[in-house]
């Protein structure tokens, strides 16, 4: 050891400040996989989201079971007060004065003592009359008969009716001036009593008459957390609702399609063109005709001269996606009038792929010799499961409806089969829809 000091001593002398500068391409490669490499996200994170939202639905769902029980509570209330508002059959609505008039002619007809006409004339005045016309025989102003067709609607008051006098009890007197007419009365029938909540018009009985309702839809939405540039994806398709309790209810499914366009990037390796020589294959001679000299035929060909050092370059394919979406959604109109509703609405959607294809090729080698090409972008995934949600906003047009709801989607997974980021995709759209009942 004491004959190496002297040595040791010296290589360190002649290395003191060095400082060792690592390749750029070797830095670039240990960056990018030191970027690549995020941390793994635990299955009890996944797991404490997923009860998470489990807990959120079933809140959401336990209010909404007590909402229609204290709605239809109402409902009967109000069919209550309107059955109660509304005359009996066989009764006449008549003003305060006629009714006064009415029972002081029945008190003094239970008084009476006289003929049978007398009596007959009280409680003619006493009872309504449920006739279309009457006509005596005794009648002389022709302007009171009337048509088949038409109905006198004269009210109680206009009877005319004699003063009555009562004097003591042993000289009672009675006299009633009877009118050679009786102008008939006419009954007017009682108010029906319908079904549906006060307030609701025509125009929503028969924009309602249905639970089952056939649309079209078309969303445009786009993607966060996502490596592409392209974040703009299409989705249109076909869908069936169907409302049930008090028709504020609803579910709704039906089958769509989404249509993507995603790029998908390459790394070339290639040995650059530098030129190109004629080489020669071959060579033959022929003999000439004075049988002394020869002749000779080259044979070439051109060959192409490469670099011997490899470079890297990088490429991009663009492809275009095609999945079918079946959703599944539930929904709640907590407001809903004549003419419009609003609400929301939320559930899953399935995503299958069906379909992809190139649509344009980026990269063009030339003359450079391809050695090795590796996919950086890793695939699309072949299914996908989303929740979604957003308010709903319906206009009701006879039997038609256009609906406009804003949205956010959540996808439990990545849409590429390798993950390069922790977070999962978020989406926002707007759905337009048009259909009818």
């Amino acid at each position: 050891m004491k004959d190496n000091h002297n040595t040791d001593k010296l290589l360190r002398d002649a290395l003191d400040g060095y400082r060792p500068v690592p390749d750029s391409s070797t830095k670039e490669k240990f960056l990018n996989r030191a970027a690549a490499s995020a941390p793994a996200q635990t299955h009890m994170n996944r797991l404490y989201l997923m009860l998470l939202l489990g807990a959120l639905l079933l809140a959401i769902m336990a209010g909404l079971f007590y909402i229609p029980v204290f709605h239809s509570n109402n409902t009967v209330s109000e069919n209550q007060a309107m059955t109660s508002s509304v005359s009996e059959p066989g009764t006449t609505d008549s003003s305060p004065a006629t009714v006064s008039a009415t029972d002081t002619m029945a008190t003094k007809a239970n008084n009476l003592t006289q003929s049978m006409a007398t009596v007959t004339i009280a409680e003619n005045v006493a009872k309504p009359v449920n006739t279309r016309l009457i006509e005596t025989t005794e009648t002389t102003h022709p302007e009171y008969v009337a048509q088949d067709d038409e109905v006198t609607d004269t009210p109680v008051s206009e009877i005319e009716v004699g003063e009555a006098q009562v004097t003591s009890a042993g000289t009672e007197a009675v006299a009633i001036n009877q009118p050679e007419t009786i102008t008939p009365l006419v009954t007017e029938e009682p108010l029906p009593v319908s079904d549906e909540k006060a307030g609701d018009s025509p125009t929503q009985s028969k924009a309602a008459a249905g639970r089952f309702g056939l649309g079209i839809f078309y969303r445009p939405e786009i993607v966060f957390n996502i490596i592409e540039n392209n974040k703009l994806i299409h989705n249109a398709g076909l869908e069936l609702q169907y409302r049930f309790f008090d028709k504020r209810y609803m579910l709704r499914s039906g089958l769509g399609l989404s249509l993507s366009k995603g790029y998908y990037e390459y790394a070339v390796a290639y040995n650059e063109y530098l030129g190109s020589y004629n080489h020669l294959d071959s060579i033959t001679f022929t003999l000439a005709a004075n049988k002394f000299h020869l002749i000779p035929t080259y044979y070439q060909s051109e060959r192409a001269v490469f670099d011997t050092g490899i470079q890297v370059t990088y490429s991009r394919v663009y492809k275009q996606h095609l999945y079918l979406q079946i959703p599944l959604e539930f929904g709640y109109d907590f407001f809903r009038s004549a003419t419009t509703s609003l609400g929301f609405r939320l559930g899953p959607t399935l995503s299958l792929l069906i379909g992809h294809k190139p649509i344009q090729f980026v990269y063009d080698p030339g003359n450079d010799n391809i050695v090795q090409i590796n996919q950086i972008t890793p695939d699309r995934i072949r299914s996908n499961w989303q929740v979604s949600g957003g308010l709903n906003f319906t206009r009701y047009v006879g039997r038609y409806m256009i609906e406009a709801e804003p949205r956010v989607a959540y996808y439990f997974n990545s849409v590429y089969e390798k993950a390069n980021k922790s977070k999962s995709p978020i989406s926002v759209s707007v759905r337009i829809g048009l259909g009818f009942w």
